[in-house]
């Protein structure tokens, strides 16, 4: 009789080797017939033979369709624009800018008080119109003492709006039958693969096309105003007008360079190793502008009354006296313009770039005693000195920074 070799059966499997089966069986049935080559499959308890043999170039490289969100599914979208680790501001679906968490906290349902894109438009031998670039409020709209008198929720919006992401991308198309031109937004930030640097930088990019859809020609302003938040710091801190105590010294200065130009928005209320202290920059590199550095300082809600009858009627910002940093307590609104003439089925392209610099923060997140409450400092805080040299940085380098962001998506 031949020798039988004895079954050692005590033999251990290496965790690595588990590791592999159990990921083997589990991928098995996900991989489908069609990588498996033409084996017999179970569906249902019976024996399915796969025809296909496997996927090609195209099917692996094509990706998924994008899915385009309407009416009340715009409620739900907040997608964020910042580079890593350098914090963000979400677009919403209806076009409105949400969850500001430039501050080094989270925070979910911030929102800028008077931080809105507009429109004004004249066709020639028509009256002009003016209108808030984002889609009507839907409800549910709480919450329970009304709408934001901070979000501008009385000011005319659009009708409709259609938004896709990809990220880093998102585009939204508003729909509305009275405005003479079409309208539609694609915003990115920055974001290459193997290139850490260039995929964190605080900033959101907004580019505007606007093509005239009528047979006349039409002249108009694409506006941007934003609060000057310096101050800000703590998750609870969500203001809702221009008041607030850790406001105030708050300055917003128009720069005009040879490739961009705008506001930067500082605060002489701050030393540079507080937590509160900080910049945020809007600049173009379009050419013709109309700006104001602040609005009127009043109580109530003129500011932003007078600021829209302003804006409605030609378009044009008033430019305010020149009164010093704000008052302890309180900051101003700031607006860029920009001007723009399309002749019939001629289209434009107006670009934004917001860019923040909130250089330090507390380690909150870790209880050990060595580090906790310690202060830190950003990454970005080692490469630029303010929000304008971010900007600066950004428009001056995003011709590459785009392209290479759209090699990667």
């Amino acid at each position: 009789m031949g020798k039988h070799r004895k079954r050692n059966s005590s033999k251990k499997i290496s965790r690595r080797d588990f590791g592999k089966l159990a990921g083997l069986a589990l991928a098995l049935p996900a991989l489908g017939p069609s990588v498996l080559g033409g084996s017999q499959l179970l569906q249902n308890g019976e024996k399915v033979t796969s025809q296909k043999k496997g996927y090609t170039s195209k099917e692996l490289f094509s990706g998924p369709q994008v899915r385009t969100f309407t009416r009340n599914a715009l409620n739900e979208i907040a997608f964020p624009l910042g580079g890593i680790g350098a914090g963000n501001v979400s677009l919403g679906g209806r076009g409105n800018l949400r969850d500001w968490e430039i501050f080094n906290r989270p925070a979910k349902g911030r929102t800028l008080p008077y931080t809105f894109f507009a429109i004004w438009t004249k066709r020639e031998g028509s009256e002009s119109l003016a209108r808030i670039l984002e889609a009507q409020r839907r409800p549910p709209y709480g919450p329970a003492f009304g709408l934001p008198t901070g979000e501008v929720s009385g000011l005319p919006r659009l009708r409709e709006a259609r938004f896709r992401g990809e990220y880093p991308f998102a585009w939204i198309d508003f729909l509305d039958g009275d405005l003479p031109v079409e309208v539609s937004l694609e915003a990115f930030t920055p974001f290459i693969p193997l290139n850490s640097e260039a995929s964190s930088i605080p900033c959101a990019i907004f580019r505007w096309r606007l093509k005239n859809k009528t047979r006349k020609a039409i002249h108009g302003t694409l506006a941007y105003s934003i609060v000057n938040p310096i101050g800000i710091a703590r998750e609870g801190e969500k203001p809702g007008n221009c008041f607030a105590k850790f406001f105030g010294s708050n300055v917003n200065q128009f720069i005009d360079e040879p490739n961009l130009r705008g506001l930067l928005m500082t605060s002489n209320k701050y030393p540079s190793n507080d937590i509160r202290f900080g910049s945020v920059a809007v600049v173009t590199n379009h050419r013709e502008l109309t700006h104001t550095t602040h609005w009127v300082r009043t109580g109530w809600w003129d500011d932003i009354q007078q600021f829209w009858d302003d804006f409605s009627d030609d378009g044009l910002l008033k430019a305010q006296p020149d009164e010093g940093p704000s008052p302890d307590g309180r900051t101003d609104v700031g607006s860029v313009g920009l001007r723009f003439t399309l002749k019939p089925g001629q289209n434009v392209e107006l670009p934004f770039v917001l860019t923040w610099y909130f250089p330090n923060r507390v380690n909150y997140w870790d209880p050990e005693p060595e580090v906790k409450d310690k202060g830190l400092r950003n990454f970005y805080a080692s490469v630029w000195q303010d929000a304008w040299g971010v900007a600066k940085h950004v428009i001056e380098n995003l011709e590459v920074l785009e392209r290479d962001t759209r090699r990667f998506h």
